[in-house]
């Protein structure tokens, strides 16, 4: 009488195993696949604050105007150009000038990733200052 009364509770265990089974090898396919990951672009976690600094003067001073400060935590920039006359922009260890460097025209726009760790500056192609604002993605 003992094995009648055990024996559904044994068929539930080895249902309930075989589930377990299942589960797991789906898991391990989904890591061997990398879809069980946690997305990362460079290090960055998707999820990150946002930061704009707007109205940065930028003139045609020699060696450019600092308008990205270095951020190890940065995972990626945008430099606006919202004023009137187009810029020139690089990093700043870059030598920038106001025929080298990435131009950003009236209204244009760069977009940094992984290199926008670096500090960046940027020159007036004239003698016209003008304005840059700079959006950042950064992890809190």
């Amino acid at each position: 009488m003992a094995l009648r009364s055990s024996a559904p509770l044994l068929g539930y265990l080895a249902f309930g195993l075989m589930i377990l089974a299942f589960a797991l090898a789906c898991l391990v396919v989904l890591v061997i696949r990398g879809e069980a990951q946690t997305p990362v672009v460079d290090g960055c976690m998707s999820a990150a604050v946002t930061r704009v600094t707007a109205d940065i003067t930028v003139t045609n001073v020699a060696g450019g105007v600092q308008v990205l400060a270095a951020n190890p935590r940065r995972c990626a920039a945008l430099l606006v150009n919202t004023g009137g006359v187009t810029v020139r922009c690089g990093a700043a260890t870059a030598t920038v000038t106001a025929t080298l460097g990435t131009p950003i025209s009236v209204g244009g726009a760069y977009g940094l990733t992984s290199e926008g760790r670096e500090a960046y500056k940027c020159i007036s192609t004239t003698g016209t200052s003008t304005t840059m604002s700079v959006t950042e993605a950064v992890v809190p």
